[in-house]
């Protein structure tokens, strides 16, 4: 049996993002190696007390349907970038530079839009690599399909 690939994951797989051996999700131009989280306790933890990440690390939790999910930055040491991004991989929602919270009344940051996906990055990231509301990701579940 032939398989045909989407033009979006050839696209992917010409720029060498899915032969990485770690999960990723993969922009047109760029990948991010990111640690998978499903369960409510490694949600509720997040990166909460963890070491900056590295420039193409971050961390992508999955859920199992789209929802109105927040974030907030409590405990953080660091600061980050947020996508939401739908059941297709499309970026909903964009938070930058979220600076670490050390208060007991943190804000919290919520897409308007529908997400399946959210994916933590460094700061600056968003920028650097021209993200915007409407460019679409390659996912990790994608390559196992």
């Amino acid at each position: 049996m032939r398989h045909v690939l989407p033009a979006l994951a050839l696209l992917f797989f010409m720029n060498g993002c899915a032969h990485a051996q770690e999960p990723q999700v993969c922009f047109p131009k760029d990948c991010v190696q990111v640690t998978i989280v499903r369960t409510p306790e490694e949600m509720t933890k997040g990166l909460s007390g963890h070491a900056p990440l590295a420039n193409k690390e971050g961390m992508l939790f999955m859920f199992d349907t789209e929802g109105i999910y927040s974030f907030w930055m409590n405990d953080m040491t660091f600061a980050l970038d947020i996508l939401w991004l739908n059941k297709d991989g499309k970026i909903v929602y964009i938070e930058e530079n979220l600076m670490p919270c050390t208060t007991d009344n943190c804000p919290k940051y919520t897409s308007q839009d529908l997400a399946q996906y959210v994916l933590e990055v460094p700061s600056g990231y968003i920028k650097t690599h021209l993200l915007k509301i409407g460019d679409s990701a390659l996912l990790p579940q994608s390559f196992s399909k």
